[in-house]
C-alpha cells in the first residue's frame, strides 16, 4: 500500500461521515421544524451544538488535511477546477459552522433556558438554522459532485451542476423553512 492510497481513504472515509451527517441531520432537522413538540427541537439543538464540535469540525479538518498531501502525491494541480471547488466547499461549510451553526445552536439553547423552550424566539431560531443546514449541506453535495465528475472550466456542464445542486439545496431548505412556519405554529 502506498501513501496515496492511505491519502484517498481517509480522504473519503472523513468526507463521507461529514456529508452522510449533513444528510441525517437535515432529514430530522425536517422532522424537528415541523414537530410542535419544544422540548424535542431543544433537544436537536443541544445535539446539533455537541456534534458541531466532536463529529462535523473533526471530519471537516480531516478532510482537509488528507486532503493537501492526496492532490499533491496524485500529481493533480491545486488549480484543477474541481479540486478549487472541493477547497472552497470544505472552507465555506467550516465557516458556516464555526460563523452560523456553532453561535446559533447554543444561541438557540441559552435562549430556550431563558424563555422556554416554546417560545417563538427559540423556534424561529432553530427554524433557520435548519433552513442553513440545508445550504452547507448543498455545499458539501456539490463538492462530491465535483470530486466524482472532475470538471474543467470546459465543462460547463458539470460545472454547472456542480453549482447548481448548492443552490437547488439552499431553496429547498428555504421552502422547507416556510411550509414549516405555515404548517405548524409556536405552541403558546
Amino acid at each position: 500500500m502506498e501513501a496515496y492510497d492511505v491519502y484517498v481513504s481517509v480522504h473519503v472515509a472523513a468526507a463521507a461521515v461529514w456529508v452522510g451527517s449533513a444528510f441525517l441531520q437535515a432529514l430530522l432537522g425536517l422532522r424537528i421544524g415541523l414537530a410542535p413538540d419544544a422540548e424535542r427541537q431543544l433537544g436537536f439543538a443541544r445535539d446539533a451544538e455537541w456534534l458541531g464540535m466532536r463529529l462535523y469540525l473533526p471530519a471537516s479538518l480531516v478532510t482537509l488535511v488528507f486532503g493537501i498531501p492526496l492532490v499533491q502525491k496524485s500529481g493533480w494541480g491545486f488549480s484543477e477546477l474541481w479540486i478549487v471547488f472541493g477547497f472552497a466547499a470544505i472552507g465555506l461549510s467550516t465557516l458556516i459552522g464555526m460563523a452560523v451553526f456553532g453561535p446559533g445552536w447554543a444561541a438557540a439553547a441559552r435562549l430556550a433556558a431563558a424563555e422556554g423552550a416554546a417560545s417563538p424566539e427559540v423556534r424561529t431560531r432553530v427554524e433557520r438554522l435548519l433552513a442553513f443546514g440545508w445550504v452547507d449541506l448543498g455545499l458539501l453535495l456539490g463538492a462530491v459532485w465535483a470530486m466524482a465528475a472532475k470538471p474543467s472550466g470546459d465543462d460547463t456542464g458539470a460545472v454547472a451542476i456542480a453549482i447548481a445542486i448548492p443552490v437547488a439545496a439552499s431553496v429547498l431548505g428555504v421552502a422547507m423553512r416556510r411550509a414549516a412556519s405555515l404548517r405548524v405554529q409556536p405552541a403558546r
